[in-house]
Parts: structure tokens; sequence; C-alpha cells
């Protein structure tokens, strides 16, 4: 026999009373929030904005403007926070400034504050969200071949650790920072196993993520007691918004590519000038970005340095393109992916930050290889493309003295099939000793080779005559 089910009116207190508690243990310590007490003026608000992808040439815009309001003695810093997120090295220097700074930090999420943006939110001494906006799915991702996949679990580990002491040191509930970032964090009726948390503003004020829940800019100044405050908003300097757009992940990623590929070039035909120094100011946008990004140390300008000397070396003391100009490539390679993370080498290595940069390179390297043998097959007799000569005749003359006659242009086509040796290196061109077929080669002629380079005293023949122009390739041995 059953038991009699308890009346409604007995069970509602005690279905709210379990809320509760679940609410408290949820919340963790409470925290006091942001207060300021009046003054004698209106209080000074520095006002840091965060928009768009958080990347590396943000972290130090953010720096400075905490550090111009400590020195200003500001009543608080108030970042405005809308963005879906970006790199993890960058949202843990910008998380670091905020926690350090001995200014009181109100966080403002405007519309969301997705991924790294989460990070950034949970360290603010207050945290405010406007209606509608979202905060959450902070796990770490990749590119994996051009989809969107998960990070491995160093990253996914790495990530989880940071939130969880953000919102610790924010007296914020730790295990749901952790669901933010690790889909096997579970928390009985707010997030399942296998999902990842994102809160909505009025999920986040219930759940004690958020200090409320206010409409704009001037709901949070009167929030903190501070309704008529002046509010400073620092502007972007130039080389912050250089900064900022040459380690954009597309434009970072495509001047790495072009870089690569100039030198490429450069090194499978030297003498063209163009290609390398396209490369060259591909690849010095490239470093100039992350030098303003203070992401550029002494590791790097060793490797870059050594990779220089080592091509230099590969380009005009034993050109041909052997171990020396590999080991250069190597030694620039390593160098561009310590450049691409903000953590210490050590640490960045530890959580694979320094393999996904090297991934990164590798992938920017056979684009370059791909189009290099691409650009091979126009290449190979060393022309030059048909727009840069002029081969049009220009009939008539100008008004002024009478035009000179030029000689005229020999016949060379009775060398095609002619043999001999040749008497310099072809890079890509030189000279050639040759003869008719079966005879003794006793006629020194300006040669160009086919392809590529041929070596003094190798065996040529003449494949065919453009003009003046005699061009000959190896005969196979």
């Amino acid at each position: 026999m059953r038991p009699a089910p308890r009346p409604l009116l007995l069970r509602l207190p005690i279905a709210l009373v379990g809320l509760l508690l679940c609410v408290l243990a949820l919340s963790g310590p409470a925290r006091g929030g942001v207060r300021l007490a009046p003054g004698p003026g209106p209080a000074q608000i520095h006002r840091v904005p965060i928009s768009g992808t958080v990347e590396l040439g943000l972290a130090p815009f953010v720096r400075r403007a905490v550090a111009e309001a400590e020195a200003s003695g500001a009543d608080a810093i108030l970042v405005d926070v809308d963005t879906f997120g970006g790199r993890v090295d960058a949202a843990t220097q910008i998380r670091d400034a905020l926690l350090e700074t001995d200014v009181p930090v109100v966080v403002f999420v405007s519309r969301r504050a997705i991924s790294a943006g989460a990070l950034i939110s949970l360290a603010g001494d207050a945290l405010y969200m406007a209606p509608g906006a979202s905060m959450g799915a902070a796990t770490p991702v990749h590119d994996a071949g051009g989809e969107i996949d998960a990070a491995d679990e160093k990253m996914i580990s790495y990530m989880r650790a940071e939130l969880r002491a953000t919102a610790e040191a924010t007296g914020r509930p730790a295990r749901l920072a952790e669901a933010m970032a690790d889909r096997d964090v579970e928390i009985e009726g707010v997030i399942a196993a296998g999902k990842l948390l994102t809160v909505t503003a009025a999920e986040a004020q219930t759940l004690g993520l958020s200090d409320g829940t206010v409409d704009d800019q001037a709901a949070v100044l009167a929030a903190i007691g501070a309704p008529d405050a002046q509010v400073h908003t620092p502007a972007l300097t130039w080389g912050e918004r250089l900064a900022r757009l040459l380690t954009e992940p597309a434009v970072s990623g495509a001047l790495l590519s072009l870089g690569l590929l100039g030198l490429a070039l450069e090194l499978y035909h030297p003498g063209l000038g163009l290609p390398g120094a396209v490369g060259a100011g591909c690849l010095g946008a490239f470093l100039m970005g992350h030098v303003a990004a203070d992401l550029v140390g002494w590791e790097e300008v060793l490797l870059f340095g050594l990779g220089g000397i080592l091509l230099g070396i590969e380009l005009f003391v034993t050109p041909g393109f052997g171990v020396v100009g590999v080991l250069g490539l190597l030694s620039l390679g390593a160098g561009l992916a310590l450049s691409m993370t903000a953590l210490p080498p050590a640490e960045a290595w530890s959580v694979g930050l320094v393999v996904e940069g090297l991934q990164i390179v590798v992938l920017s390297m056979g684009a370059a290889a791909t189009a290099l043998m691409l650009a091979a097959l126009v290449l190979p007799r060393g022309r030059l493309p048909r727009w840069m000569v002029l081969d049009r005749r220009i009939d008539g003359t100008a008004a002024g003295p009478a035009p000179v006659t030029p000689p005229p242009t020999p016949d060379l086509s009775h060398l095609v099939g002619w043999q001999g040796v040749a008497l310099t290196d072809l890079r890509l061109s030189g000279h050639a000793r040759l003869g008719p077929p079966g005879a003794s080669p006793t006629e020194v002629v300006d040669v160009v080779s086919q392809r590529t380079y041929i070596d003094q005293n190798t065996l040529v023949v003449v494949i065919f005559v453009e003009g003046t122009r005699v061009v000959v390739d190896a005969l196979p041995r």
C-alpha cells in the first residue's frame, strides 16, 4: 500500500528550500561587487572597449588602458565586452591585467561574451549583462583542415583551469566557469554532460555569475553609485591599430604565405628581385605586427637572424637550394611559430600552442610550395612576363636628329643542335663552347639554360634560338 501523497502546500516549501540550497552551493562566497563612495566631484571612469576578435594585438591596448587608469587615479575601469572570442593566450594576458590592477574593474557584456570573451568577463570585480546578452561556450578550438574542431585535452584543461582560477579570484561559482570550457562537467539542474554551458543575462544573474541585468552603460554607472561619472575612452594609437590588423588571423596567415612564397620564388629563380622583395616585405609586416604586440623576444630574434644568415648563404654563396637553405627555412619557421603565441615558450609548448604555430607555418609553406610549382610552369625558361616586355614596333620618328639605323640582327638559327660544354655556371645565363654535331666545339657563345642551373663543364646542346638568345639544355649523362 502506497503512502498518501503529501499535500501540495507541504511539498512547495521543501522544493523552494532545496532550490535555494542548490543556488547557494553553486554561487560560492558572496561578492561585494563594486560600489563607489561619493566624492567631492564626479567619479572618473576609464572605459575599455573589447569588441571583434580577441587577437594578440588587443592585449597591449588593454594593458596600456589599465596603466593609464592607475596613473590617473581613476575610480573604476569599465570593460565593455562584445566578442565571439579569439586567441586564448591574448585573453589570458587581458585577464591578468584586469585581475592584477588595484582599480575596481566593472565588466558590462553589452551583447555577447563567447569563448575568450567569457574568460575576460569573469575577471571583473563586478559583472553586468544587458537583456539578450549571452556568455559562455569557452572551449578552445582550432582549424582542422578548414573545419573548426575542439582543441586537444591539454588546451581544454588549461582553459578550464584559467576559468576556474578566475572565478575563484572574483568570488564566482568556479564549477559553472569550468562547465563553459569542458563538456565533461555536469551540474545537476544546470548543464548535462556532453554540453558546454552558455548562459543568458537572466540565467547568469540567477546562478550568481553576474551582479545584475541592466539596459545600458548609464544603468551600469547608476548600479555602482556613479550616475554622473565622467567616462574616458582611450583611443587606439596607430601602432596598436597596426598590431591589431597585422595579428588578425586571416591577415597574418596571408602575410606569412605570401612572404614564404616570395622567398621560395627567389631561391628557385635568383635574379628576379621582385618576388624576393615582396616576400621580405610581407614577412617584415608580419613581424612588425607581432613586435608591436610584444610577442617577439630574444629567442625569436635569434632564430630569425640565424634563418636570414643561412638563406643569405644559400642565395649568394652556394646557390642551388640545398641543405643550407632547408636549415634556414626551418630556423625561420621555428621563429615564426614562437612569435605566434603570447605565452612564455615553455608554457606555450606545454599547452600545444607551439605545435599549433608550427602547423600554421607548415600549412603556409605548403601553400607557398603549391604556388611555386604552378609558377614553375611559367618560369622554366626564365623569361619575364609579357607585360614587362615591350614587343610592339613604333613606326615613324619624332622631330629631332635623324634616327640611327641599328645593325642587322645576326641569324643564329644554324646553332640549333650544336653541342659543347658550359664554360661557366649557367645561372641562368653564361658562356659555352659549341660546335656542330660530331665536330670539336670551338665557338664561344653567350647562352642561357632552359630550366635551371647548369654547372660549369657540363655537356650541353642548343635546343632553340630566339633572335640572339641561344637556349641550351644539359645533355643526359
